[in-house]
């Protein structure tokens, strides 16, 4: 919804209490005084500022805090998003347990939604958090994954005013990731798939967005809510109808990634892309159709100046051209983040995909993130 659909929809519930849960590096943003205003329908409205990516302590203090509200309203990053919704499903009564002693990477939450009604306002775009049923938090020094029904939002709001201060480089970020979250899954899929027009037109969309930027150009409030709209796409069942629930692989890769070297999750996808890229077109299925990913990725490079070759994958290129690879050289320990990836994604996130595969992954992205080539090993090698 919008923003006029959301102050309608909160005033509909006539919220005695309703808990504003805010980025606290945004709370004299543009566009918060406006979601402030929705909350005024409520005789009470608690204001909790929060920041960066909560752990399991914190979801649970953030769940005593909204005891007791009519609504939460959540504003901010996919990082604030994921805490409020994650605090919510503990106060509605999961199990914390279960996600302090995880030991895969992936907790399923059996518990049906539940808790006051999560109205969620994202301020940056990409993650497509508002969306979704998934959370990530930290457990140690662990990023986990916990996902099920009691995660989803309530109401998913798009206001372009929400997303005004975002710079360039978070708008290419953003972009970069939904289009990685449209293609893998689409490379994975089968052929005739209802969602692979869906999915071939939003890339579109999407790369003649990050053009746009790259050219200079500033975005408007209706194209900033059409390109926040898209971003969430992938998570909808519209475009996941017909597709393999964990086929987006590359991101297990570069989430472990991303624990390992402290970079952002786009730029580990920067680095993780094209290798896998480079495997699927040396014949190696288990990363997808390299055909059905050549069909997808070549709607983009018509768009982005022809990027990508058979000498380079269209989202390594890609990744340059709009400034979301990783610049500064970085090191980490490959077979200790192989393992981890296995031991935390084997079955069924990375279900047929073998140790030897993996490493040859992460070779290229370490050879990419030293300053390499980035391509992936293969078999003659």
């Amino acid at each position: 919804m919008g923003a006029r659909e959301a102050a309608r929809w909160l005033a509909a519930r006539e919220p005695r209490r309703i808990a504003f849960v805010v980025d606290a590096g945004l709370r004299d943003a543009p566009g918060i005084a406006g979601v402030r205003e929705w909350c005024e329908v409520a005789d009470d409205v608690v204001e909790l500022a929060v920041s960066g990516l909560g752990s399991v302590d914190d979801a649970q203090h953030l769940a005593a805090r909204l005891d007791a509200s009519d609504v939460v309203v959540a504003c901010g990053g996919g990082s604030v998003l994921d805490r409020t919704k994650l605090a919510r499903a503990v106060g509605a009564g999961v199990d914390v347990r279960a996600i302090r002693h995880a030991t895969a990477g992936h907790v399923r939450l059996t518990l049906p939604q539940g808790g006051p009604p999560l109205l969620a306002a994202p301020t940056t775009i990409g993650t497509g958090s508002e969306r979704n049923g998934n959370a990530v938090t930290a457990v140690g020094d662990r990023r986990v994954l916990v996902s099920g029904p009691a995660l989803v939002p309530d109401l998913a709001v798009i206001d372009g005013r929400l997303t005004a201060s975002l710079d360039r480089t978070a708008w290419l970020a953003g972009l970069y990731e939904a289009l990685a979250r449209t293609i893998e899954p689409f490379a994975g899929g089968r052929a005739g798939s209802a969602a692979d027009q869906l999915a071939l037109a939003s890339v579109v969309r999407l790369a003649q967005f990050g053009e746009r930027l790259l050219a200079g150009e500033t975005l408007d409030a209706a194209s900033r809510e059409e390109a926040a709209r898209l971003t969430g796409l992938s998570h909808t069942p519209a475009m996941q109808q017909g597709r393999d629930p964990f086929s987006f692989r590359s991101w297990y890769l570069a989430h472990e990634l991303a624990t390992a070297t402290g970079l952002g999750k786009v730029a580990c996808l920067a680095a993780v892309l094209p290798a896998v890229a480079d495997r699927s077109r040396s014949g190696q299925a288990i990363w997808g159709s390299h055909a059905r990913r050549q069909a997808i990725v070549e709607r983009i490079g018509a768009v982005a100046g022809g990027t990508g070759d058979d000498a380079e994958p269209v989202m390594g290129a890609l990744a340059r051209r709009w400034g979301v690879a990783a610049t500064t050289p970085m090191r980490f320990d490959r077979d200790a983040v192989t393992d981890r990836v296995l031991s935390a994604w084997g079955t069924p996130h990375l279900e047929g995909v073998s140790h030897d595969e993996v490493d040859r992954v992460l070779a290229a992205a370490q050879a990419a993130l030293a300053g390499g080539t980035g391509r992936a090993p293969h078999d003659d090698c």
